[in-house]
C-alpha cells in the first residue's frame, strides 16, 4: 500500500531529489527500487532524466513517457565504470522489456544490460522495444535476452522510429521488425552493430528499413522447439513478409548461415551490401553451420538485389556437408539430391533463386537480379569441390497458379526474374533453370560484353533467352508437404523463461 501511495506521489517530487540532484544528473544508488522511482519520477515530473555515470539496477523495465528523453555517458566511453547503465537486478515477469519506447521520444548514451532477468511467457521480450510513433534512439548498447530481442520494433502501427548507432549482443534475435508494419510505417535501424546474437541479427516479419549496419558472428545458437540440431540463424532473415523491407550497404561476416535467408517474401530491395563469410563455425564447434550458401531468395516475388557484392569461399560449404536439400530445390523430383549442380554435393554456392515442389508454394517471379559481383572459390590445398557464382531453380519465372483443368507443370503466363550485368569469379559462372531472362535486350553477349550482359551469357545458348534447357520445371507437385501459407513471423518461436531462469520452448 504504501509503495503505490508514493508511485502516486513521484509526479509532485519528481524534482525534489535527494543530495541537490537534478533530473539532468541523476546518481546511482544501491537499491533498483529508489533508481527506479528517481527516474521515472524525472520523466513523469520534468520529461526528462539524465543519468550520470555508473551502473543503475532496476526492479523491472522502464516505460517512457510520451515526449519525453533519457539521456546518459555515451556508452563508446573509455571504460565501463564511465558509462551510464540500466541493469535489471532480478529475474521479473511485471514487464517484457528492460526499456520501452513510446511516441515523440529520445533516447541517448545509456547501456540496457537485461542480465537474462527476463522471464515470462509469449512473444516477445525485449532490451529495448519501440512502440510508439516518431522517436529516436541513438548511442545505446542493447544485451542480456538470451530468450528475447535486443531491439523489437513491437508494434504493428509504430511510425517513423529511428535507432542508430546502436549495438546488439547477446541476445537470442538481434532486431525485429513485427508483423504487420508496411513501407508507409518507415521504421529504422541505421548505422549499429550486431555481434554474438544467437539466432537471425535481423528479421523482417514486416517492413523495416536497415541500413550501414555491420553484422558478424551470429546465428549459432537458432535452436528449434524441442531435442534436435539447431538450423543455422542468417544476418538478415525474412519470410512470410508481403510487405517488404530495405537493406541497404551492410556488411554481413562471418555468420552460420546465410547472410540474406529470404522465403516467400516480396517487395525487398537488397542493394549495395557485402555478403561474406557465411558458414562460420566458431573454430570447428558449431559443424552445424557447415554448408551455407552466401544469398537465397526462396519463393519470392518482386524483389530488386543489386549491386552487392557476396562471396562463399569455406571448403565446408560444400553443400553435401549442410543438413540436406531440405526444401528440394536442387534437383529433380525422385533424384539424387544436388544432381542440378555442377559437381552435385562438391559444389560451393553462392547465390541462388528458387522455387519448392510443394503444394501451396508461392512462386519464384518478377525478380531483378542486377550488376551484383558474386564470387565463389573452393578453397583448400587439396579441394575438390566446385566454385558456382549463382544458381537459379527448378519452376523459378513460371507463375504457380495452376489453370483450372490443367494438370501440374501447365502454368499461367510467364513472370520472368530478369539478371543483367552481373559478373562472377568461380569455377563455374552460374546453372540457369526455370525460365528467366538474362539481358533479354541483348540479343548478342560475348566474352567481356558490357551491361545488359552478365558475365558468363556467352556460354548459354542464346534461345529460350539463356536459360538451360534441361531443367524448366519439376514434373510433379509434393502434396504431403504443403508449405506454411502464416503471415511474416520469425524463424523460430521465443523460449518461455519460468521462474529461476530456466528456458524451455514455446510449442
Amino acid at each position: 500500500m504504501a509503495a503505490a501511495f508514493l508511485y502516486l506521489l513521484l509526479p509532485l517530487v519528481s524534482w525534489s531529489l535527494a543530495g541537490g540532484q537534478s533530473c539532468t544528473h541523476i546518481l546511482p544508488t544501491a537499491s533498483a527500487q529508489v533508481n527506479y522511482n528517481t527516474i521515472v519520477g524525472c520523466l513523469r515530473g520534468e520529461q526528462q532524466a539524465g543519468l550520470s555515470a555508473g551502473t543503475f539496477l532496476l526492479p523491472h523495465g522502464i516505460r517512457l513517457p510520451p515526449n519525453t528523453t533519457l539521456f546518459g555517458v555515451p556508452p563508446n566511453a573509455s571504460s565501463a565504470e564511465l558509462m551510464s547503465r540500466l541493469v535489471l537486478a532480478v529475474p521479473t515477469a511485471i514487464t517484457h522489456y528492460l526499456l520501452l519506447v513510446g511516441s515523440h521520444s529520445e533516447v541517448s548514451g545509456v547501456v540496457l544490460d537485461a542480465r537474462d532477468n527476463l522471464l515470462g511467457e509469449g512473444c516477445c521480450k525485449c532490451v529495448l522495444c519501440i512502440y510508439g510513433n516518431f522517436s529516436q534512439v541513438s548511442n545505446v548498447e542493447a544485451m542480456g535476452t538470451s530468450t528475447g530481442v535486443g531491439v523489437h520494433f513491437e508494434s504493428p502501427t509504430s511510425r517513423g522510429n529511428t535507432v542508430s548507432e546502436t549495438s546488439v549482443r547477446a541476445c537470442f534475435y538481434g532486431v525485429a521488425f513485427a508483423s504487420g508494419l508496411s513501407a508507409r510505417q518507415a521504421n529504422a535501424f541505421e548505422r549499429g552493430v550486431l555481434e554474438n546474437v544467437l539466432c537471425d541479427a535481423v528479421s523482417f516479419a514486416g517492413y523495416g528499413e536497415v541500413r550501414l549496419t555491420t553484422i558478424r558472428r551470429s546465428g549459432y545458437a537458432c535452436r528449434p522447439p524441442g531435442d534436435g540440431e539447431a538450423p543455422a540463424g542468417a544476418g538478415f532473415f525474412c519470410r512470410g513478409n508481403w510487405d517488404g523491407a530495405i537493406v541497404h550497404a551492410n556488411q554481413v561476416v562471418d555468420t552460420c548461415g546465410m547472410a540474406l535467408d529470404v522465403d516467400s517474401c516480396s517487395h525487398l530491395d537488397i542493394f549495395n551490401n557485402t555478403f561474406s563469410g557465411p558458414g562460420y563455425d566458431w573454430d570447428g564447434n558449431f559443424t552445424h553451420c557447415w554448408g551455407a550458401l552466401a544469398a537465397s531468395l526462396l519463393d519470392s516475388q518482386m524483389c530488386s538485389v543489386s549491386r552487392n557484392l557476396m562471396s562463399n569461399g569455406r571448403e565446408s560449404n560444400r553443400l553435401g556437408m549442410s543438413h540436406g536439400d531440405q526444401h528440394q530445390v536442387f534437383s529433380e523430383l525422385a533424384t539424387a539430391p544436388f544432381s542440378d549442380l555442377p559437381n552435385g554435393t562438391d559444389t560451393v554456392l553462392t547465390f541462388a533463386l528458387l522455387h519448392r515442389p510443394h503444394a501451396g508454394a508461392k512462386p519464384s517471379i518478377n525478380n531483378e537480379i542486377s550488376n551484383n559481383s558474386f564470387t565463389s572459390r573452393c578453397a583448400g590445398e587439396n579441394a575438390t569441390c566446385v566454385g558456382l557464382a549463382y544458381f537459379v531453380g527448378r519452376g523459378t519465372g513460371l507463375e504457380g497458379r495452376r489453370l483450372p483443368g490443367h494438370a501440374w507443370g501447365e502454368r499461367g503466363p510467364k513472370q520472368p526474374s530478369r539478371f543483367t550485368g552481373n559478373v562472377e569469379d568461380a569455377d563455374v559462372g552460374s546453372v540457369r533453370c526455370g525460365e528467366n531472362a538474362y539481358a533479354a535486350a541483348e540479343p548478342v553477349c560475348r566474352i567481356e560484353s558490357d551491361w545488359p550482359c552478365n558475365a558468363d551469357d556467352y556460354q548459354h545458348p542464346k534461345e529460350n533467352f539463356r536459360n538451360n534447357l534441361h531443367c524448366q520445371d519439376y514434373v510433379d507437385v509434393i502434396h504431403d508437404r504443403p508449405v506454411d501459407q502464416n503471415g511474416g513471423g520469425l524463424r523460430q518461436p521465443l523460449p518461455i523463461v519460468m521462474g529461476q531462469g530456466t528456458p524451455r520452448w514455446e510449442m
